[in-house]
């Protein structure tokens, strides 16, 4: 709730001072006194726009502060935009006169929209503004659940399930989408080398095997030069050998220890004939197979077309195909995971969508009850023609708080058709149309309430109903009215009177508490003196 308000250099404020109690506060004063001026300070803390000429004459800038008792609802805004908590919360305005707004909060810099969000979690404004609570269709639902005591507890846990699993499965599909052209591109490569299916090693054997076919005749040839070398000339490999084998025989009459010498030369002899038969038979062998040669070549060119293309060497490619095979095996348990979370998903968007009709039966059923009740109360404070009619827009997707949003809908007479409340009520039927809500709702979802002369266009029974309504009210929580009925300002537990006074050169508004002989004449001065004050 509120705790304290400080105001300086506001228009023909100077400096006041407010300090509302934890009930009824009634603010009162004449027409022009300055009740406006109160207002719109406060509405500059709720994130109200306010320009230069709202400065005091001569004042170099206005100060607008409030300090306000703290909620786990406001714990938690200070925590999510990293303010400081401390036992009370302060906010301030400032405004120079070179222009210049800044905000506070708990003594560090804040956006103007930032209390604009803080402020709707500290005071419901109910006036000739565009603040008021109710206008929000957003509170429309919470209303309503109050009223009717709806649990939302096991459709909140299995919506969060249902936001994490969406989001996951969000983050699953992306990450799929992201790499489907790689995925496209593994898969194309793969059934590139698999077309060859290369065997380590194998671009080099067909490469020998290709030069030998190419070189058949070089190699015939070559083998001829061998035969001829061994064989054929006079002075043969074969024919020497026969000589050094006779001068070895002439040595070994000499001296017989020299026959093992003859032995090496024997088996040289016996090698080199064999070697010469060798080739002589390789070189016969040999024969030129069009069809082998033009298989051979077909398969050493895709080969060596998959090296160029992937700029490897064929180890490397068939290395990247088991790279291919491992990624691509692995995206297949990705798709198993995705199909998992699908089938989560569904489970829990069943579960969600059981739990959320069986809320909106429940909803309905209230709401039915909600509006004949509220009809009752508009006809206490004057709005005898006036009725609510709660309206389900129906959600595309599961909401956090179920498969619908709330919005209340109203005629203010008969005949005509029912439009959204923000749309169709004045200010002071939108504070009664409020009174008369909170009256059976009695839900202080708000801090503190301000009612801004809901009391316009009323007056006797009905008024002395508004003020027993407020009264109530206050029991919840704060309220602070500004009002012009005395019937209504005798019900207040604290009762200030705002006032203007003037000197030689300058007017001043003021605010002050009255004690109880002051309260009385200012009640009595409200009704020119006619009104009795019951004890």
């Amino acid at each position: 709730m509120l705790l304290h308000l400080f105001i300086q250099n506001f228009a023909l404020i100077e400096k006041i001072t407010f300090e509302p109690s934890s009930g009824l506060n009634v603010i009162t004063g004449e027409t022009g006194s300055g009740k406006s001026m109160l207002i719109n300070g406060i509405l500059l803390l709720l994130g109200e726009r306010g320009g230069v000429e709202l400065i005091r004459k001569g004042q170099s800038k206005l100060v607008v502060e409030a300090e306000f008792s703290t909620n786990e609802l406001i714990e938690n805004f200070l925590i999510d935009n990293n303010y400081d908590i401390h036992k009370t919360l302060l906010i301030r305005r400032e405004i120079s006169n070179q222009g210049k707004s800044r905000g506070f909060i708990n003594d560090s810099p804040a956006k103007i929209s930032q209390m604009k969000d803080l402020g709707s979690l500290l005071i419901d404004f109910h006036g000739q503004h565009d603040h008021q609570t109710l206008l929000h269709n957003r509170f429309h639902r919470k209303i309503i659940d109050n009223f009717g005591k709806i649990d939302l507890n096991s459709y909140k846990l299995a919506f969060d399930r249902y936001k994490k699993l969406k989001a996951e499965l969000e983050s699953i599909i992306q990450n799929v989408e992201s790499s489907r052209d790689k995925i496209e591109l593994l898969s194309y490569h793969m059934k590139e080398i698999d077309k060859v299916s290369p065997k380590d090693g194998e671009d080099r054997d067909l490469e020998e095997e290709l030069s030998k076919m190419e070189n058949i005749e070089n190699i015939r040839n070559l083998a001829d030069k061998i035969d001829f070398i061994v064989n054929e000339r006079e002075n043969s490999v074969l024919n020497s050998l026969k000589e050094l084998d006779k001068l070895c025989d002439s040595i070994s009459v000499f001296d017989s220890s020299f026959e093992d010498y003859k032995k090496d030369l024997e088996s040289s002899y016996s090698s080199i004939k064999d070697f010469a038969n060798s080739t002589e038979n390789y070189a016969a062998s040999l024969f030129f197979d069009e069809e082998r040669y033009k298989e051979i070549s077909n398969r050493f060119q895709s080969i060596d077309k998959l090296k160029k293309k992937f700029k490897m060497d064929l180890g490397e490619v068939i290395e990247y195909r088991c790279k291919i095979d491992e990624e691509l095996g692995s995206n297949s348990d990705f798709e198993l995971f995705l199909d998992k979370k699908k089938s989560e998903l569904k489970k829990v968007k069943n579960e969600l969508q059981v739990l959320g009709e069986e809320i909106s039966r429940v909803r309905k059923r209230c709401a039915k009850e909600f509006e004949k009740k509220v009809k009752e109360q508009f006809s206490d404070v004057g709005l005898s023609s006036a009725e609510l009619s709660v309206n389900f827009l129906k959600l595309d997707d599961f909401g956090k708080h179920g498969l619908e949003d709330i919005e209340f809908f109203v005629r203010t007479n008969k005949g005509e058709d029912f439009k959204p409340l923000s749309k169709t009520a004045s200010g002071g039927e939108i504070s009664r149309i409020m009174l008369s809500i909170k009256s059976i709702s009695r839900d202080n979802f708000i801090s503190s309430m301000i009612f801004d002369e809901i009391d316009t266009g009323i007056s006797g029974k009905t008024a002395d109903m508004v003020g027993e309504k407020m009264l109530q009210l206050s029991k919840i929580g704060q309220l602070i009215l500004i009002t012009h009925l005395p019937i209504i300002a005798k019900r207040a537990d604290s009762h200030f009177k705002i006032f203007k006074t003037e000197d030689n050169e300058t007017t001043f508004t003021g605010l002050k508490r009255l004690n109880d002989s002051e309260r009385e004449t200012e009640i009595i001065s409200m009704v020119g003196g006619s009104l009795i004050i019951e004890n």
